[in-house]
């Protein structure tokens, strides 16, 4: 999809969309999508044409999105995609394990067999993508994966938050070196929590889950 054919596609999602949430969005879809990788400059220039707007607009925006982690700036002033620190990356990934241990805890001994099936579907293309080392798409599907606990644990605040947070879940994922060998720890620790959510091992679940960010913040 074009720059030109996501502005359109989210203007018809959000048809009274401000201009300067129009950039944000633009950007994150570009982001993580991969079209902008960790360190690509963001041209402000490009974007006041595209948009029609003057370049303060524009920087309002762009430093809103510095403000969230998904861009930085060089001493130029030039804004580029960040490649978060590993402070800010354990702290992410820290939110995310306890976000995702409650929704486990609540789900564990409510989950449905559609749930289940769908949390089979994910890790069936989890396993996929990394086979066919299609990487980017692997984040997607870990993404999935987790929100569908969420769901099941019909935890209405969990499922907000998650909403609110879920594209900055994806963008930490994304930033990670592209090893198989860190891919391939994660597929088995995804079948060791369907595995528990299944049989209903709690101890083995919340190990499961540990490990899985253990491994995203040591590697």
């Amino acid at each position: 999809m074009t720059r030109k054919e996501l502005i359109k596609s989210i203007k018809g999602d959000y048809p009274f969309i401000s201009n300067q949430d129009l950039i944000c969005k633009v950007i994150i879809a570009e982001i993580l999508s991969m079209k902008l990788k960790c360190g690509d400059h963001i041209s402000q220039n490009k974007l006041s044409v595209e948009f029609n707007l003057s370049r303060g607009p524009v920087k309002q925006a762009l430093t809103r999105l510095e403000d969230y982690g998904y861009l930085a700036h060089d001493e130029a002033g030039a804004f580029y995609v960040n490649k978060p620190d590993i402070h800010f990356s354990a702290n992410v990934i820290s939110f995310k394990r306890q976000l995702d241990l409650l929704a486990a805890n609540q789900a564990l001994f409510d989950i449905s067999k559609d749930n289940l099936e769908r949390l089979q579907e994910c890790y069936a293309s989890m396993a996929k993508a990394f086979h066919e080392k299609t990487f980017v798409e692997f984040c997607h599907w870990d993404l999935k994966f987790h929100q569908i606990i969420v769901d099941a644990s019909q935890n209405i605040f969990l499922k907000e938050t998650y909403i609110r947070y879920q594209d900055l879940f994806l963008f930490m994922s994304l930033c990670c070196e592209q090893d198989e060998r860190l891919f391939g720890r994660l597929l088995y620790q995804h079948r060791k929590i369907f595995t528990s959510l299944k049989n209903r091992q709690n101890e083995a679940l919340q190990e499961a889950i540990n490990a899985h960010y253990s491994s995203l913040i040591l590697f």
